[in-house]
């Protein structure tokens, strides 16, 4: 399976799908939303590194890979986009699927 990464109106990126592949470089003028993509990663990384570890703790069985619109986000989400001081780059339409 190939992983994909669609963020929908997140800061700087309007539309968004990509293929993650083991090495993905990105390229393109400053303010193009390339730190922002990064980061996105790296949220997602620490998300679901939260709740695997809840779920192997609780023995629960279901993940979600729907991450994000700004109406249902999930607070841990919210915290950990503060970490990378993106949580303003939401929006009422945001939406992230990976």
């Amino acid at each position: 399976m190939k992983a994909r990464l669609i963020i929908q109106n997140f800061g700087p990126i309007d539309n968004l799908d990509i293929e993650i592949k083991k090495f993905n470089i990105l390229i393109g003028p400053q303010g193009s939303g390339k730190s922002t993509i990064s980061k996105v990663l790296c949220v997602i990384h620490s998300y679901f590194a939260e709740i695997l570890h809840e779920k192997a703790v609780a023995k629960a069985v279901d993940v979600s890979y729907k991450i994000a619109t700004k109406n249902v986000i999930d607070n841990r989400i919210v915290k950990i986009l503060a970490n990378y001081r993106i949580e303003n780059f939401l929006r009422i339409d945001t939406h992230w699927d990976f």
